[in-house]
């Protein structure tokens, strides 16, 4: 479902081939680790081992919810909300009514008061479900946002505190414990054994997705064909792209490049991409080491950073992803497509494009960039997806880069699923606001 093409590495193609063997026998020890059930290796092949059975488990209890909602607040920071945003954002239609999903709200993600404010002011006249989602209950933005998303609960539905907070923790250690044996309301796990930037698939992402209406047995089928993919891989027929891309980064680092910028077609993406920098930012940026993940959203960002592409420090490995296949599903299941319209009162020099498709403009936007950075002496790599953009393809990127992310990491000598150095700016805020 994702080629991936190596043609245009500035000379590096055959130093990538070179660490094939090495990533192979990376990845097959990450995946004995992983069926021995290694801590914070449950994210691999989570399908199997319990998603489609909790999958099927958190949608039937969406669909028999005993009270009225018309949206659902997500409570979190970091991986407790970035994979959820990143479905939602690809695929709710943001500026019409007509759609078959609930709209998801955001709070806990960060200490904007004005933003909280905003939020709570727009849920006056709204019927809300709110999803607390911490594994300890107490990182500080979800802990004081979920305070004033509860006091406007406690003021508004006093009798329904039960049924409209839903919590999402660590059943045996999160502090949200105690709310939960308190009000009754209904709690979710979330596995021990799997970390929040790769907890996506597990009762993270599912609940408040499920409570918006999305049908995530197409996002956990993904994951598991990429996973299932990989259980098959083998290098004497050809190599995976999973290898193959974490061997690209990890040559990249070697021949002194420090920055992997990751570029995209489309806006629908750009909370794709924030969780895709949270996962590498995290997992890499450890000893001195890792690829700064950057994100570049084209063609917009061609008229701001193509021109540090194209002159600017070249030091810089960039990754073009597109999809083979682009439009716009209706409510209805019917595919729309936009093609450049002839109005009268036109006076530019684009009428030779009239009747073809806005997104084949796009396309050859992306393959122009593409040429021009390549031919600068920037190693490009071109991620392609056999696809369109819905709940399946999602799915399996999730996966995809989850185990490039690890098996990245792994050929570096890094602990993927780690980040001790988050902890130093709390310590400091802690002090300062004497907690």
């Amino acid at each position: 479902m994702i080629s991936l093409n190596l043609d245009q590495l500035a000379g590096m193609q055959q130093e990538v081939l070179d660490t094939l063997t090495t990533a192979e026998n990376s990845w097959g020890e990450f995946m004995t680790l992983a069926d021995a059930e290694h801590p914070w290796t449950g994210w691999f092949d989570a399908p199997r081992k319990n998603g489609f059975n909790e999958g099927k488990f958190i949608q039937s209890w969406a669909k028999e919810v005993d009270v009225h909602y018309d949206c659902v607040v997500v409570c979190g920071i970091g991986g407790s909300f970035a994979g959820t945003k990143a479905v939602d954002d690809a695929l709710y239609p943001k500026l019409t009514h007509n759609t078959p999903t609930k709209p998801i709200y955001y709070a806990g993600n960060h200490l904007c008061e004005r933003s909280l404010i905003e939020l709570l002011d727009h849920l006056q006249d709204k019927y809300p479900l709110i999803n607390v989602v911490s594994k300890s209950g107490t990182t500080t933005e979800p802990a004081l946002a979920f305070r004033a998303l509860l006091d406007y609960i406690e003021r508004k539905f006093p009798d329904e505190i039960a049924q409209r907070v839903v919590v999402t923790t660590d059943v045996e250690k999160g502090d949200l414990c105690g709310f939960v044996e308190q009000q009754g309301c209904k709690s979710f796990v979330i596995p021990s054994n799997i970390g929040g930037r790769f907890s996506v698939l597990s009762a993270v992402g599912l609940v408040p997705l499920c409570l918006a209406g999305y049908e995530v047995s197409h996002l956990l089928t993904g994951a598991d064909q990429l996973y299932t993919s990989l259980r098959a891989a083998d290098s004497a027929a050809e190599a995976h792209p999973v290898w193959l891309h974490a061997a690209a980064r990890h040559t990249a680092w070697s021949k002194g490049i420090r920055i992997d910028a990751l570029a995209y077609t489309t806006p629908k993406l750009d909370a794709f991409v924030a969780w895709w920098k949270q996962l590498f930012g995290e997992s890499e940026g450890k000893q001195d080491k890792g690829l700064f993940p950057a994100g570049l959203a084209y063609t917009t960002d061609l008229h701001s950073m193509g021109q540090y592409l194209q002159q600017g420090w070249p030091a810089i490995l960039e990754t073009f992803m597109t999809f083979n296949h682009s439009g716009s599903i209706s409510p209805g299941g019917i595919e729309r497509r936009l093609k450049i319209p002839a109005p009268k009162a036109a006076q530019d020099k684009f009428a030779r494009l009239v009747g073809r498709n806005m997104e084949d403009i796009n396309s050859v936007a992306m393959e122009s960039a593409y040429m021009a950075h390549a031919s600068r002496g920037i190693p490009c790599l071109k991620l392609e997806i056999d696809g369109s953009l819905n709940l399946h393809t999602l799915g399996y990127m999730f996966a995809y880069f989850q185990c490039v992310c690890t098996l990245t990491a792994r050929l570096a000598g890094l602990n993927p699923f780690d980040q001790p150095g988050v902890e130093d700016y709390k310590k400091n805020m802690f002090r300062l606001l004497e907690v």
